[in-house]
Formats: structure tokens, C-alpha cells, sequence
């Protein structure tokens, strides 16, 4: 999972680990502490970083595998601060290209390291002079794009796909935060 921080706080931390479980136990992973635990770590890393404004990664593997395929019972949990990559100011103020894809995310609930899809189809984007790809499947509905959720507003009504998607934990706030102000769809 991936979230940035904002003046030293995380972005819904708590979110995001609920999400890293949930992704854990839909490939059956465990999770090898509490997430209050992960949390409290999590702070700590960001106070020791020179940065407030920083990207943090969480990575769960399976941990040792004895058969060099099937991970062994005891998971491993790495935390990772990094510096953020920030799209271009003009962006947010002319609007951004973005492209079409029919490559899918592989387990589509699921927040994983299985980038391959979202690598092919950002690839073709960057080709094409675009920031963004948005994943449509075979019968032409569109889901997510590879980093980010999809929202179209239309005659002061959201609309954004219902499933098929990884649950975006800023999708969510966006569409809490409209819903006081705009329908949704």
C-alpha cells in the first residue's frame, strides 16, 4: 500500500492499513503485527525523516519460502519513506492527457506489487504524451486508471465506477465529501 504525508501526518493512515489487510487476507497473507502497532511505527518513521511531506510504502510478503515458490507460515512487513514524485503545478491548472487501456489490474480488490499491467499501460501513456491511463475492460466500461480513481462530473452530479476497482481510500474521501454537497452516481 502507498499513502504521502501532509505536514508530517499521514493521509488516513488508518485507511490504508485497513486496506493493506484486507488486501493481506484476500491473497492469504497474515499480517505480522497489530495495525495500531504499524500505525505508531509508521509516526515514529515520519518524525526521524528530515520531510514532512513524504511517500510511505508498505510492502507485506509472504516472507521465506523453503520451496523457492510457496511462502513459509511468517510474513514480512517493510516500511519504506521516500521522497514524493509531485506531477507538475500546470497540470492540476490545465488538465492532464490520460489514454485508455484494456490491460487490468490482475486481482482488481486487491492492493499489491503486481505492477506489470500498470507498467505496459503507462508506458503506452508516456508514448503518447499522456500523464495517465484508464483501464477499460472488454465490454467497455471503465474501472480506475493505473494510479488513481476516475471521476466524471456532469451537470453537478459525480459519477464514478461502483466495482471492479481497488477500493481508493482518496476516492472515498472525495466522494464523502461531495455527497454533503453534490449527488453521486
Amino acid at each position: 500500500d502507498y499513502l504521502r504525508s501532509y505536514g508530517g501526518q499521514p493521509f488516513h493512515l488508518m485507511d490504508h492499513l485497513k486496506r493493506l489487510q484486507s488486501s493481506a487476507d484476500q491473497i492469504g497473507l497474515d499480517m505480522p503485527y497489530d495495525l495500531e502497532d504499524v500505525a505508531d511505527i509508521t509516526h515514529r518513521l515520519i518524525e526521524k525523516n528530515q520531510d514532512p511531506n513524504v511517500g510511505i510504502r508498505f510492502v507485506l510478503t509472504g516472507g521465506e519460502s523453503s520451496s523457492s515458490l510457496i511462502p513459509d507460515d511468517k510474513s514480512s512487513l517493510a516500511i519504506l519513506i521516500q521522497p514524493l514524485s509531485e506531477l507538475p503545478a500546470e497540470l492540476y491548472e490545465q488538465g492532464a492527457t490520460l489514454i485508455t487501456s484494456h490491460l487490468q489490474r490482475e486481482f482488481q480488490t486487491v492492493k499489491s506489487t503486481s505492477y506489470i499491467g500498470a507498467i505496459m499501460a503507462m508506458r503506452e501513456a508516456k508514448k503518447q504524451g499522456a500523464v495517465e491511463a484508464l483501464y477499460v475492460d472488454s465490454q467497455g466500461q471503465i474501472s480506475e486508471c493505473t494510479r488513481s480513481n476516475f471521476f466524471v462530473v456532469k451537470d453537478r452530479k459525480i459519477v464514478t465506477p461502483a466495482e471492479n476497482l481497488l477500493p481508493g481510500i482518496t476516492r472515498q474521501v472525495v466522494m464523502n465529501y461531495a455527497a454533503e454537497i453534490a449527488p453521486l452516481e
